[in-house]
């Protein structure tokens, strides 16, 4: 069970049962602390910890926790005075029992890892901890925070909804944060949601998280770049400007039965404006 299988089987319950916004940061924190130990069948982290992780108070963690387990997407034996208590994932030991032995061959893992992220040593994954692989079944095991950090700002920006079929998303962030890094992707985000959220910018279309990453990161690496090219020429007001670029796209419009996308528009709009 790959760590995409856990988020989709999460989402997919959440999706019934509605986790608070607490009770998903502790899970995904969950993972994130069993990653960073190699993917272990069980784990052990106090309270006290997991409270300074997530910013919260012991009684609502317990809350929190208890609901997950409740809806058993963690397992969990309670802890002594001297020792913590111990999580796993239910779901996870069921399905990969061998996981442990498997992430333990650190030279098929190197090579594994060569071969699936390449050998370019300017290939950067910003603050992503080792990927990891079960060479039987080709799994990539992918860190909780470089994922879910991505869509948790995409969705705090309300860019576009994201399906609830997460596969082709996930995999498009996952192909983006080898490409760029963690670090990149979320700036790029960033940029692009003051862009399109922006009065002075020609730039409207709200792409799908993974046509985002698929096609148009790049644009956005730089705030300064991107906005030089999205930018209205009329200034911060931009009414006129506003009305010339719906009008030049009436004129544009295809003959009855054809179509052109609306990105297609904007860059032709684009290149009208630069001259390029």
């Amino acid at each position: 069970m790959s760590y995409i299988d856990l988020v989709n089987r999460f989402w997919t319950i959440d999706s019934e049962f509605s986790f608070s916004h607490l009770e998903v940061h502790l899970y995904f924190k969950l993972l994130e602390i069993n990653n960073r130990l190699g993917w272990k069948e069980k784990f052990s982290v106090s309270n006290g910890r997991l409270c300074a992780l997530i910013g919260t108070t012991q009684k609502n963690l317990i809350k929190a926790r208890q609901r997950l387990i409740d809806k058993e997407v963690i397992g969990y034996k309670k802890g002594t005075t001297r020792e913590a208590g111990v999580y796993y994932f239910p779901y996870h030991m069921k399905k990969e029992t061998n996981l442990e032995s498997n992430v333990k061959k650190e030279s098929n893992l190197e090579s594994n890892l060569e071969s699936n992220l390449g050998s370019n040593p300017g290939n950067n994954l910003g603050n992503i901890n080792k990927t990891r692989l079960d060479k039987d079944k080709d799994i990539i095991y992918i860190p909780a925070p470089a994922i879910e950090k991505v869509i948790l700002l995409w969705n705090q920006f309300q860019i576009s909804k994201i399906p609830d079929n997460r596969e082709k998303t996930e995999n498009s962030i996952l192909d983006a944060l080898r490409r760029h890094g963690e670090e990149n992707l979320l700036r790029a985000i960033r940029n692009y949601a003051e862009i399109v959220g922006g009065r002075e910018y020609i730039l409207s279309t709200r792409w799908q998280l993974s046509t985002f990453m698929e096609s148009h990161v790049e644009k956005f690496l730089d705030e300064e770049s991107a906005k030089a090219m999205y930018r209205m020429k009329g200034g911060p007001d931009g009414r006129s400007e506003k009305d010339s670029r719906d009008s030049w796209k009436e004129r544009f419009k295809n003959p009855a039965g054809t179509h052109t996308d609306e990105r297609d528009l904007e860059e032709l709009l684009i290149k009208s404006e630069t001259g390029s």
